[in-house]
């Protein structure tokens, strides 16, 4: 913020006497100071550098596993994961207390719900073991199944229709689309990329025109050649309005891509440093970064974040930045540790949540702007359910002009107050700047 610049040789030589000047060079001291401080009070981020706190945490262990979690619209949560019996839907207060445990047939005790979202019909969408889509409704009863007859599903976004978008990989990738009454509507094969090799579908969302996004990379099939990262868009019918393939130094993967307000997008991007990629592996030859990338599929900037190996998440924030789920290889303790990264909307880190050995599987944004979150211990299998209060970390308070202008008033009236008691000992002239 720019303040007046007074010209204090000026004013003693000019216009006050010695101790007036004394009295107002103590007080320009002391209001410069106010000056400085209260804006820098005003505009400050809250300093949560670890993240927001914890309203509640609920924790499992035994045989249940916590895969995915969800906000309803009625502000209680619901939980995806396995039971003693297999599959299971745990519904929970908005406090944090347990309502209800749900199992879900089909399968078998090994059976696991591995995504859970409400439709925007109504009812819940899961996505379990086996490559089964079923819809159910709020208490969990099933109202219709889909089953993926080839291939791996390896991401699914529900569009504002309640149709389903699902992509994955079989000896082609391919993008399948599934109504609301669980009817196939349309499936599209990928075909050969560009310059060779095949795609990998990593991720795919929907945007904000009401087309889909969606991100991987190129296996190039040839050792001795570089994984390339693509992306595209395709309407609600699955044709593709563009696509792009990113070669870089080394290899590189779009793990997960979000839409930004925009109109641009934001991926996360994983590069090795040598050999080939292996995104099991505990190692640290991976550089993690934000690809940020235009409307068009053009390149706009990469922004390195240091801090992790690999990004496998990456989340819009209401305020134009992102979260990440990353981990990081530790060469000290020999283990592989797991984060959430808070960034603002230019890449700069507001905080860091390190989980230790509990990698996140799951991180949503609650209606309040908390962050609701789940995990599981890598090391004691336990799975954990938290509720964080509101992250206000990526807010600005805007500096009073009030307050400043309240300031400059007094400093004013200091000047009026010491050059009225000197009124008659010296005579004011006026100048002209």
């Amino acid at each position: 913020m720019k303040y007046a610049n007074f010209d204090l040789i000026f004013l003693k030589d000019s216009f006050l006497g010695d101790s007036a000047f004394k009295r107002i060079f103590l007080s320009v001291l002391i209001l410069s100071a106010i000056c400085m401080l209260i804006p820098a009070g005003l505009c400050a981020s809250p300093d949560n550098q670890n993240g927001p706190s914890y309203e509640w945490m609920k924790s499992f262990s035994g045989d249940e596993k916590i895969n995915s979690v969800w906000e309803l619209s009625d502000g209680s949560y619901v939980a995806g994961g396995h039971g003693v019996k297999g599959r299971e839907l745990i519904f929970i207060s908005n406090t944090g207390d347990i309502v209800s445990k749900t199992s879900i047939p089909g399968g078998d005790e090994n059976g696991s719900i591995k995504f859970v979202e409400e439709s925007p019909t109504g009812g819940l969408y899961l996505f379990t073991d086996g490559e089964n889509l079923i819809k159910t409704d709020l208490l969990g009863n099933i109202e219709w199944t889909y089953h993926q007859p080839v291939g791996v599903i390896s991401s699914i976004e529900v569009s504002d229709n309640g149709n389903v978008l699902m992509t994955g990989d079989f000896f082609q990738s391919f993008l399948t689309m599934i109504s609301v009454k669980g009817e196939e509507l349309w499936n599209k094969t990928l075909g050969t990329p560009k310059g060779g090799g095949q795609y990998r579908l990593t991720s795919v969302q929907k945007t904000p025109d009401g087309n889909f996004i969606i991100g991987g990379y190129i296996n190039p099939i040839i050792y001795t050649e570089n994984y390339r990262s693509f992306m595209m868009k395709t309407d609600e019918n699955g044709e593709i309005i563009w696509s792009a393939q990113y070669s870089f130094d080394d290899s590189g993967m779009i793990i997960s891509i979000i839409p930004l307000e925009n109109n641009n997008y934001a991926a996360a991007l994983v590069e090795e440093k040598e050999d080939r990629i292996a995104l099991s592996e505990d190692n640290s030859i991976y550089q993690a970064s934000v690809f940020i990338i235009g409307n068009d599929g053009e390149e706009l900037s990469k922004i390195r974040v240091p801090t992790a190996d690999v990004i496998y998440h990456i989340k819009a924030a209401v305020d134009g930045g992102y979260y990440l789920l990353a981990d990081r290889y530790d060469k000290i303790t020999d283990k592989t540790e797991y984060l959430i990264i808070r960034l603002d909307n230019k890449g700069s880190k507001l905080w860091t949540k390190n989980y230790g050995d509990v990698r996140i599987s799951s991180l949503q944004i609650t209606s309040d702007n908390g962050l609701l979150i789940s995990g599981t211990d890598q090391i004691t299998n336990e799975c954990m359910i938290i509720k964080t209060s509101p992250d206000t970390a990526g807010e600005q308070k805007s500096c009073g002009f009030g307050v400043i202008t309240a300031i400059f008033a007094g400093f004013c009236f200091v000047l009026y107050s010491a050059g009225k008691t000197q009124q008659k000992k010296i005579k004011i002239t006026q100048t002209k700047n």
